[in-house]
C-alpha cells in the first residue's frame, strides 16, 4: 500500500511537471515569451526600480496580449539587445511616442532608457513585487 502511494505521488508530480512544461512551450510558441499559465516570475538584479521593487527581489509578470493597451505609469517587462544577447528589462512606461514606440525609465534612474521600445518587444505587465 505504501509503495502504491509513493508511486501515485510520483506519477502526479510527473504529470504536473509535464503540464507546466507544455504550458511554457506553448506560451513561447504563441507569444515569444515563456510563461506558466500566462504568468512568469522575474528576479530583479539591479536597483533601477527601487524603492518600488528592491534589488534581489522577485516580481510577477502577466503575459500581455497583442491587443492590450499599455498605460503610462505601469511597470512592464521588455526585451532589448544586451552585451550577452537579449536581456529583459523591467521599468516603468513613461511615454507613448507619436510613432507608436514606448519610452521607459527605471524609477531610480535619472534618465529614461536610451532606446525607444517597439510594442512586440513588450511581453509582460508587472502585477506583483
Amino acid at each position: 500500500m505504501k509503495d502504491r502511494l509513493k508511486k501515485g505521488f510520483w506519477n502526479v508530480l510527473m504529470a504536473i511537471a509535464i503540464i507546466v512544461l507544455a504550458s511554457m512551450i506553448i506560451s513561447k510558441a504563441v507569444t515569444g515569451w515563456s510563461s506558466v499559465f500566462s504568468y512568469r516570475m522575474f528576479y530583479i538584479m539591479s536597483e533601477s526600480m527601487e524603492p518600488v521593487i528592491a534589488e534581489n527581489s522577485l516580481a510577477i509578470g502577466k503575459v500581455l496580449s497583442d491587443s492590450e493597451m499599455l498605460q503610462v505609469g505601469n511597470i512592464y517587462a521588455y526585451k532589448r539587445d544586451g552585451i550577452l544577447g537579449q536581456e529583459i528589462v523591467i521599468h516603468r512606461l513613461i511615454a507613448i511616442m507619436e510613432d507608436g514606440r514606448y519610452q521607459f525609465k527605471g524609477d531610480n534612474n535619472e534618465l529614461p532608457d536610451e532606446v525607444l521600445v517597439e510594442r512586440e518587444d513588450i511581453g509582460y505587465e508587472i502585477i506583483g513585487h
